[in-house]
């Protein structure tokens, strides 16, 4: 079992293990929410973006004090190049929706950065993007028709021209979808094997009226459990979870889940590159 110790951190130990907590997800999703509930026991009433923020606490597992490190990244486009740096020694990544908003949900497999506006035929782009250096990340095949047909419909001329050059294109790419978010190939690339969680942020505006009619009126309607059990699925996570940080709702579950699965990972990292080969 995993509890919080009073107080949090309290100095470091030699017995004591360490695990790295990231968290990723939009800006505005409710990740900063979650983590300032559990590593602070409040709750923040205005929205501020993170750029990079760590939080440090400790808790017991099976007897035994395990110090915890939060990372909060920035999920804004602008922070794109500077967010990696908090998946160093990640030992689990959080990825996180607000499950009010079908953007942020559609976003764990492809995010569109929102400054694209009217650009040239995405097409050529598309092509680009096959052998882009960072843009590469489309080759796992999440979302790619679907995000070129909602980019062409901001695109009136449909020429071949980024087809038949493909440096136009690709320099094209660098600039309307320069560092492409897709956050679970991102985690995949900076963090390969290791465990992912799914949560659903922001449970208790399911039931907002004003939150459901404006969906409504986007032929839109908020995110289910079973469509966040599906996601967790398709990006091979290990849990999916829910939780409202607004009323502490499952958020020491999450907690408890992401440590106790961190510390077995990492136990097996540990293990693995202690053993040796006597030939």
């Amino acid at each position: 079992m995993t509890q919080k110790v009073p107080g949090g951190r309290s100095g470091s130990s030699p017995q004591r293990e360490e695990v790295n907590l990231v968290i990723v997800g939009d800006g505005g999703c409710g990740k900063t929410s979650l983590l300032m509930v559990y590593a602070k026991g409040r709750f923040p009433e205005k929205y501020a973006p993170s750029v990079f923020e760590k939080f440090a606490t400790s808790v017991t597992h099976g007897g035994r004090e395990i110090g915890v490190t939060l990372y909060d990244t920035a999920g804004q486009e602008d922070y794109d190049r500077l967010r990696p740096l908090s998946y160093n020694n990640a030992n689990l990544v959080l990825i996180c929706y607000d499950v009010t908003s079908p953007t942020s949900f559609d976003n764990v497999l492809i995010k569109v950065p929102s400054s694209a506006g009217r650009v040239p035929n995405p097409i050529g782009a598309a092509v680009s993007v096959a052998t882009g250096p960072r843009l590469c990340f489309l080759r796992h095949g999440y979302g790619i028709r679907v995000t070129w047909i909602q980019t062409a419909r901001n695109d009136a001329t449909l020429t071949e021209g980024y087809l038949k050059e493909p440096r136009k294109g690709y320099e094209f790419s660098l600039r309307y979808f320069r560092l492409l978010n897709i956050w679970y190939p991102e985690v995949h690339h900076f963090c390969p094997g290791v465990p992912i969680l799914l949560i659903g942020c922001k449970t208790d505006l399911r039931k907002d009226k004003e939150r459901t009619r404006r969906l409504r009126s986007l032929g839109q309607a908020p995110i289910t459990y079973l469509q966040g059990e599906e996601t967790k699925h398709r990006i091979n996570a290990e849990l999916y979870l829910e939780c409202s940080a607004k009323y502490q709702e499952n958020v020491d579950d999450i907690f408890r889940e992401a440590v106790k699965r961190a510390l077995a990972a990492s136990r097996k990292v540990h293990k693995k590159n202690n053993s040796c080969v006597v030939l």
